[in-house]
Formats: structure tokens, C-alpha cells, sequence
């Protein structure tokens, strides 16, 4: 399965503030570690659903 092939505006929204968090960080801003660990959690969740949909035969 493709990261393209989700359906989830949630998602693209939490996608969006990722990077925005990134470029900050590179800009020399400090991460809000509850952001980063939001994120992380998001990101797991994501691969077990990338991961289920391969097998899933998509």
C-alpha cells in the first residue's frame, strides 16, 4: 500500500504540522517533546496500517 492511497484528512493535517515542527527544528526552534511523542505514536500507527494493506493485497 501506498501512503497516497489513504483516505485520511486527520492524517494529512498531522503530515503537514510534521513538517512545519522539522523546519522549525532546522530553523534552531526547540521540538515540544509531547508534540514529538504525539507524532511518533501517530507515525507507528501509520506503518501498521501501511503494513496491513500490503497484506491486505493493496
Amino acid at each position: 500500500m501506498n501512503i497516497s492511497q489513504l483516505d485520511d484528512q486527520l492524517l494529512n493535517q498531522e503530515l503537514e504540522q510534521f513538517v512545519i515542527i522539522m523546519q522549525g527544528w532546522i530553523n534552531g526552534k526547540d521540538i515540544d517533546p509531547d508534540a514529538l511523542h504525539f507524532i511518533r505514536m501517530r507515525m507507528e500507527l501509520l506503518q501498521s496500517q501501511i503494513l496491513e494493506g500490503t497484506h491486505n493485497g493493496f
